[in-house]
């Protein structure tokens, strides 16, 4: 069986790509993951050998095309259908809208949708959601869009690195180590001024952690003596994070890994799903199980959708 797996892979986005491992592991062996990418082909770790079409341009119609004819579904993950771009929404409903007329069932799997600022944006979301067979959302804030835009309930699923266990809790937590990860950003943000008139503590090393290679400029912006590491995983990431006392962070996959990693967390929100996360690990260890169990459901019935 074919399926195409639609998203902003291959673009060295931490998340993105920690998406798109999970999703692959989670397919059973017979099925076929054909992946729409950018120019960097993603890292998998398991034996499975995808093809890669074109993601981007005008030229990537075409093998996406072909292979919506030969596929039985499509697979839509991560941040999508959201205006900071126009990328963002027009990239995903026009998949969507090709891969319903083509019969490759679009579906919506542990993903994030919003935010949608624009009347326009909204409209042509709405009427692209209303071909989705099947939607898990990751957030509350997905699911009351979703709701809002096509008077229909979603399942509330969760983020697909929550595949990826936390890491053991290391013997030695290293006093004043703050692990950073900051994100360009043009738009005006109170957390991050505040951050430029903090007195950090003397014996504070700050340990820059970018998800992209963006990020780094942006970290070094404001934390100049920062050390960088770039973790090869979302693993890698926590375990990273896992012997630092503090956590800064921005970019949602980011926060999660510095989440269950167990640092005392700062998150500087600059979209919804942010600024939802903030509120919702006031109390971590429910916030933890309630996505652990969220997980577990999804998955099983994400795993259902390829019982013959």
């Amino acid at each position: 069986m074919n399926i195409l797996l639609t998203g902003f892979y291959g673009e060295g986005n931490l998340g993105d790509e920690t998406i798109l491992r999970a999703i692959i592991l989670n397919l059973p062996p017979f099925v076929s993951p054909i992946i729409t990418s950018g120019k960097t082909k993603p890292a998998l770790s398991d034996d499975r050998c995808p093809r890669y079409i074109r993601r981007r341009g005008v030229f990537s119609w075409s093998p996406f095309l072909c292979n919506a004819l030969k596929s039985k579904k499509a697979i839509f993950s991560g941040g999508i259908l959201q205006d900071w771009s126009a990328d963002g929404v027009l990239f995903f409903a026009s998949r969507i809208f090709a891969a319903a007329a083509l019969k490759c069932a679009p579906s919506i799997w542990g993903a994030g949708i919003g935010p949608l600022r624009s009347k326009a944006a909204q409209s042509i979301v709405a009427k692209a959601l209303k071909y989705t067979e099947k939607v898990w959302l990751r957030d509350e804030a997905s699911a009351t869009l979703y709701k809002d835009l096509i008077n229909r309930t979603p399942e509330i699923g969760t983020d697909w690195s929550w595949h990826f266990n936390s890491p053991t809790k290391p013997q030695t937590i290293i006093d004043g180590l703050t692990a950073i990860n900051l994100r360009p950003w043009k738009h005006n943000i109170s957390e991050l001024e505040a951050l430029k008139t903090t007195q950090f503590a003397q014996n504070t090393k700050f340990l820059g952690m970018p998800a992209r290679k963006e990020d780094i400029k942006a970290i070094k912006a404001l934390f100049p003596t920062a050390e960088i590491i770039q973790p090869a995983t979302f693993e890698d990431y926590m375990t990273q994070c896992a012997v630092a006392e503090n956590g800064i962070a921005m970019r949602y996959h980011a926060a999660l890994a510095m989440l269950r990693a167990g640092t005392n967390l700062k998150l500087v929100p600059y979209d919804t799903k942010v600024e939802e996360l903030k509120k919702a690990i006031v109390n971590k260890q429910n916030y933890i199980a309630t996505n652990e169990k969220r997980f577990e459901q999804m998955r099983e019935a994400f795993k259902k959708e390829f019982v013959c």
